[in-house]
């Protein structure tokens, strides 16, 4: 066998955590910043993975479903519905961003992160049935409707007049 330089490509498990080698990457998308106890961030991803595909199913009601056909044959409606929840379920990336007790949930660009936020936050407090009040691995969530980068250049001259006043 010849060997080769490139390195095996790691697979991306359904509800799973991404490890993020650059956070460049992740510009200008909306995302859901989360924290969780310590150690528990694999756990506390694959649960708001679920959880924030859940939400996005029912705030957004996927196009297959409200324009399938009444006269269409009863296998062509389960194919287009399960390409539907195939296309809902790619929706949500979880990262590990490097830091313990928090993680980063990337959405595509339609979704308004807010509306969803608040979503699950309400449903949190006032049904104690929902799946959002059975969360126990995500402590909190801040939605983010653009992800802006800076390197640490840009921090240090933004913070240097700060530190000086203080």
């Amino acid at each position: 066998k010849a060997k080769t330089d490139a390195k095996p490509r790691q697979k991306e498990k359904k509800g799973g955590l991404v490890r993020c080698g650059d956070l460049r990457k992740l510009r200008g998308r909306p995302a859901i910043l989360f924290t969780c106890p310590t150690k528990q961030e694999r756990a506390a991803a694959h649960e708001l993975g679920a959880l924030l595909r859940d939400y996005l199913k029912k705030l957004k009601p996927t196009a297959a479903k409200a324009e399938a056909p009444a006269a269409a044959s009863t296998s062509a409606a389960l194919k287009a519905e399960a390409a539907a929840e195939a296309e809902a379920g790619a929706r949500v990336t979880v990262y590990d961003v490097g830091n313990v007790g928090l993680g980063y949930a990337a959405l595509e660009s339609g979704v308004d992160v807010v509306e969803l936020a608040s979503a699950i936050v309400r449903d949190a407090k006032d049904d104690a049935s929902s799946a959002a009040a059975a969360a126990k691995l995500v402590v909190r969530l801040m939605p983010m409707q653009h992800v802006g980068f800076a390197g640490l250049g840009p921090c240090l001259e933004g913070a240097a007049p700060l530190i000086e006043k203080a």
